[in-house]
């Protein structure tokens, strides 16, 4: 069946049953946005997705989006804190090669989703990938299988409350954006991930529980137990738990920009426990940052391994393949069951 060319001129909604399959969708400066800021939005349970582009008219970060961000309800264009496709607590949500571009948010932003699958999908051009929200709740049997994410965009530190930026190397004057995919997940499953070129990180986890991340190919991950260094913001200490990663590559080349410059590769952060890092390759070429830091209260177990290239700094002090530092512990026959080359300095301890 050939593709069809969709022009949206207000927001599209999706609910249960409803399918979008062989549509390239296009969201032109005419597009009359509402206040749920996104292009397609889902309500519904069993919403498919299938071999559908979602872009829209901007090609460059958008100086509109540099303003004060204070969003009206509605109006037409791109307001600063438009998504492309919102799904609010839906279950059995399919996406099959969907490619989304274009938006000054995240690609996809989820939350309480459920028994959910996203395959062969990418994103370029946003400020971030695919994010999974809490907002009450977790995220909970999603499978991934294929996700590409790359040269995400933002406004650079001090213009939206809260976001930093780094300075865009491929796009000079502008800035570099987030994540490629994030979230709270339980019980999950993602393989053959690749994150590269611009992005914040690659990979982040946070409060996250018995999963599987394989075939993740990235510059850098983060995997975050609690929202704060002891507690969540709902005041509860449950972190990130019985998580695997295996078969994975982290080389900063693969990246670009200051954060891939200056970053820990792996930076696991409080409160995550009973966590594994198997079989993986951990490149840091000529770039600042250690290897894997592990701070904040957390167990890792490391192995089947090879680190190496981790040789420049951190802050002005050396760096080291691991560091292990803040009350975290990793398994005592880690420079056994590791392979280490072109290293200098193998574990700071402190």
């Amino acid at each position: 069946m050939s593709r069809t060319l969709q022009t949206l001129s207000s927001r599209l909604t999706l609910t249960d049953g409803q399918s979008l399959i062989d549509k390239d969708i296009y969201v032109p400066a005419s597009f009359v946005f509402d206040t749920a800021y996104c292009a397609i939005y889902i309500s519904g349970h069993g919403v498919t997705l299938k071999n559908v582009r979602l872009f829209t008219y901007a090609t460059e970060f958008l100086d509109e989006w540099m303003d004060d961000p204070v969003t009206p309800a509605s109006g037409t264009g791109l307001p600063w804190d438009m998504v492309g496709i919102r799904a609010a607590a839906t279950k059995g949500l399919t996406l099959e090669n969907v490619h989304i571009q274009g938006f000054p948010q995240a690609a996809f932003l989820g939350y309480r989703v459920e028994d959910s699958s996203f395959k062969r999908v990418s994103a370029t051009q946003c400020f971030a990938g695919y994010t999974f929200s809490w907002n009450s709740g977790g995220n909970h049997r999603i499978r991934f299988d294929g996700c590409d994410v790359y040269d995400t965009w933002g406004p650079g530190p001090d213009v939206w409350p809260s976001i930093g930026g780094a300075e865009s190397v491929i796009r000079p004057g502008y800035f570099s954006g987030g994540d490629g995919l994030t979230g709270y997940f339980d019980d999950f499953s993602f393989d053959h991930l690749h994150f590269h070129g611009e992005l914040y990180g690659g990979l982040k986890l946070v409060r996250s529980k018995r999963g599987t991340v394989q075939n993740l190919r990235t510059h850098e991950m983060f995997l975050q137990g609690t929202q704060g260094r002891d507690e969540n913001a709902d005041l509860t200490t449950d972190g990130s738990e019985s998580v695997i990663f295996r078969q994975f590559d982290i080389d900063k080349d693969y990246g670009a920009g200051l954060l891939t410059d200056d970053g820990n590769a792996i930076q696991v952060s409080w409160n995550a426990t009973d966590c594994s890092f198997l079989d993986f390759t951990l490149q840091g070429g000529e770039h600042n940052g250690h290897g894997i830091q592990v701070s904040g209260d957390c167990d890792i177990d490391i192995r089947d391994g090879v680190m190496g290239g981790f040789n420049q700094l951190v802050g002005g002090s050396p760096a080291y393949a691991l560091h292990v530092t803040d009350g975290s512990t990793v398994n005592a026959d880690v420079l056994t069951v590791n392979d280490f080359t072109d290293q200098l300095r193998l574990v700071l301890t402190d």
